[in-house]
């Protein structure tokens, strides 16, 4: 989704900085027709962030559900770092 996944050359505040602008178009004209529907957009989000973690840190490659967790626990401490976070729709990630 978006290519988040092909760029483990960059940090996670550069993606963000990347996808933000498109996450806050997608909130604000389709949130104002169908918000529920946003919540699968934004899990496949997280999945792919998830994804990226997996393939950034070695230490995360084949756990899952550690990587879902790490995210996780960046999604609370950071919440303004996503649109999406910041908007409240965190979502399950593990």
């Amino acid at each position: 989704m978006l290519g988040i996944r092909k760029r483990t050359d960059l940090s996670l505040e550069q993606i963000a900085k990347w996808i933000n602008p498109i996450i806050n178009g997608w909130i604000n004209y389709y949130g104002s027709f169908c918000r529920s529907e946003l919540y699968r957009v934004f899990r496949e989000v997280n999945k792919a962030l998830i994804w990226w973690a997996r393939h950034k840190y070695k230490k995360l490659q084949r756990r899952k559900t550690r990587a879902g967790k790490f995210m996780e626990n960046i999604a609370n401490s950071h919440r303004y770092l996503f649109a999406h976070w910041r908007a409240g729709m965190k979502g399950s990630m593990v």
